[in-house]
Order: C-alpha cells, then sequence, then structure tokens
C-alpha cells in the first residue's frame, strides 16, 4: 500500500523528516555548519600523500620546497614541511584547518582516500581515471576559510615526479601570491604609520606603506632611512636616486659598488670607520631583473656585514627604473636579528616593497 503525504498526520510526518535527516548523515551536517578560519604560521606547507606514495616522493618534495630560501646567512627553509596522510586528516579535523596544502595523488589507484578526496574537488578527475596523464589544479577553502589546496594528480608517481619537477616554481609563486593577503595583515595589524608615508613621499617622491611600528631614522631631501625595531630584530629600509643615464648602472658590479658607496654614507655600528659591505667574496649573490609593484627593476640579493665588527645579515636591493627611464631609485631592505631566523623578517620587507609607487 502506498501512503500519500498527505494522508500521514503531523507526528508521522516529523519522524520521517528525522529519518530523512539521519539517513543524510554527517555529511550533510558539515556542510552546514559554517566553516572556521584557516590558522597556522605562513610558509608551512602540509603535504598529503598516501604513506607509499610519500615514501617515494619524499626526497623530491623536499629537494624542491623545502630547498634555501634565498640568500640567507644560515640556511633556512622556503617552506617548513609536514606530511599527513589522507587517514591523518580524517583523525583531527585541526589537521584540516590549516593555510596551505600539497596535494599528491597517484591516479593509479582510484579507491585511495586522496583520490576520491581529488575526485570530489576537481571535475578533472572521475571514478574511471583523470583526463591528462598529469593534471595540477589549485582548490580553496575546502576545510576552512583562506585555504588553499594545490592538487598534483598523475598516473604514477614518477610522473608526479616529472610534473612537481616542472611546475614547482608557478607552484610557489602561486603559494607566495595567496599568502600575500595575510601577511598585508599581519604587517599592518597595528594601522599604518601615514604620517611617516607623508615625509618619505614628500622628500623623496617616493610612496611606501609603512606599519604604525616603522620609524624615521632619517629621512631628508637625499635620502630615507626607516626602521622598524622589536626585542630580538632591527629591519630596515633605505631609499635613495640617481640619474639614469647608462644601462651599465644596472648590472651586478655596478649595483654592488653603488650599495656600499650609499651603505658608507649612511649606516654606522659602534665600531669607529665600520661601513657594511656587501660579501660577494664567500657568500653567493644573485642578481636579476624583476617586476616590483608595477615597475621595471633589478635586485640584488645577498649578505651585508660589517667591517671590522662582528655584524651581518641578508639584504635585498632594488634599482627600479622610473617610467620616464630618467631616474633609478634604490630600495634596499636589509635585517639585523642575530641568533634569530631571518625568512619572515625579509618577507615582511619584500611585501612592504611591493607597495612602491614613483610619485
Amino acid at each position: 500500500m502506498v501512503l500519500s503525504m498527505r494522508k500521514l498526520t503531523f507526528p508521522t510526518a516529523m519522524l520521517c523528516m528525522l529519518m530523512l535527516w539521519s539517513a543524510c548523515g554527517s555529511d550533510f551536517s558539515d556542510r552546514m555548519r559554517p566553516k572556521p578560519s584557516a590558522f597556522g604560521p605562513l610558509n608551512k606547507m602540509v603535504v598529503v600523500a598516501e604513506p607509499l606514495v610519500w615514501d617515494e616522493l619524499r626526497d623530491t618534495t623536499k629537494f624542491l620546497f623545502a630547498a634555501p630560501y634565498p640568500i640567507l646567512p644560515q640556511p633556512e627553509p622556503l617552506f617548513d614541511l609536514m606530511h599527513y596522510s589522507p587517514e591523518d586528516l580524517a583523525e583531527k579535523s585541526g589537521r584540516r584547518h590549516l593555510r596551505t596544502y600539497l596535494i599528491l595523488v597517484d591516479g593509479s589507484d582510484t579507491t585511495s582516500r586522496s583520490y576520491k578526496m581529488a575526485r570530489s574537488d576537481l571535475k578533472e578527475v572521475r571514478a574511471e581515471g583523470i583526463d591528462k596523464s598529469m593534471l595540477i589544479k589549485v582548490a580553496r577553502d575546502k576545510w576552512a576559510k583562506n585555504q588553499i589546496l594545490v592538487y598534483v594528480v598523475a598516473e604514477n608517481t614518477d610522473l608526479i615526479t616529472t610534473a612537481l619537477s616542472r611546475n614547482h616554481s608557478s607552484i610557489i609563486e602561486r603559494i607566495r601570491e595567496f599568502e600575500a593577503s595575510a601577511r598585508e595583515g599581519q604587517i599592518y595589524t597595528a594601522g599604518r604609520n601615514v604620517s611617516l608615508s607623508r615625509m618619505v613621499a614628500d622628500s623623496l617622491g617616493v610612496g611606501l606603506e609603512w606599519p604604525k611600528s616603522a620609524q624615521a631614522a632619517r629621512v631628508n631631501s637625499e635620502v630615507a632611512w626607516v626602521r622598524m625595531e622589536t626585542e630580538k630584530s632591527s629591519s630596515s629600509v633605505v631609499i635613495t636616486s640617481m640619474d639614469y643615464t647608462d644601462p651599465g648602472q644596472l648590472s651586478r658590479d655596478s649595483m654592488v659598488k653603488k650599495r656600499n658607496e650609499i651603505m658608507a654614507r649612511q649606516i654606522r655600528s659602534g665600531s669607529p670607520g665600520s661601513e657594511m659591505v656587501v660579501n660577494d667574496k664567500d657568500l653567493p649573490l644573485t642578481h636579476r631583473n624583476v617586476e616590483l609593484a608595477g615597475y621595471n627593476a633589478y635586485e640584488l640579493r645577498g649578505v651585508w656585514e660589517m667591517t671590522d665588527d662582528f655584524m651581518g645579515g641578508p639584504f635585498v636591493s632594488y634599482f627600479v627604473l622610473s617610467d620616464n627611464l630618467d631616474s633609478i631609485y634604490i630600495i634596499d631592505l636589509f635585517v639585523y636579528a642575530p641568533g634569530e631566523e631571518k625568512r619572515e623578517y625579509l618577507q615582511e620587507l619584500e611585501h612592504i616593497a611591493t607597495s612602491l609607487q614613483i610619485l
């Protein structure tokens, strides 16, 4: 006998509704529950892979994503890696609420939890297999708000290795773009130092957004030296400019010479006669053409030290061409944090530099 809903009594109808609700299981209630915000430090990457897959790909993944951050006095990794299996993620909800995930999926095992996870998030992954032999896709906010998941799905672990080797630079760039908003929130959590921005702009014609903690060590029509101090570190930005007359001014050697000249005039330590210089004899130094805040620039990245003193740290110098190509604006970032890791301090300065405006 078929019952019509119109003939059901109210208590019976409610019982049916409760049974239907229960049949949906926890998946429905999970979807209805508001997502928490992702947490955890920046530069932390959770690698999700089945145990056997991780055993095969551990060395490759660490080589590509835990390589030394360029360039610091003591090695610090690009990312702090942590591995979880899909089962590990299921055990504790907090493991699913971190910011950044790299998910490695062996497409030859369509019954694995990692494959099913990729299938639920990516239309290219179907029950019978993936559309291509290698697939890299980005998903957002799967378990928490402000979360990024980079899926690398391939027909076997050898092809996952190939995909990572070919595309790790673009994966890193995508993650850094994602991290930018969170880093901005950390840098400017106490607000912005608007008066300092006006002072530097009025003196040098250069606009930068400074955090509230930034203080002017020296600002005049020739140079601006801005410092951000904590109990453990001193981070500085030195800004000046010069006429652009010759492309040779943007060569590696010319930029090193110019930086040494600027710092010899502006920066002193407690030791008489000590000067800040680039150490390009004992430590690596990189030089490349980059884009900074939409401007054509050349970047010098390495380690500075003080002559006749035991002080040093990482630096990044940007030689930025004005749009009319008559001036070079020099934005120099350097960190002094003895005994401390310096990656985050340098990244904060690099982020501040991306707010550059030549007025």
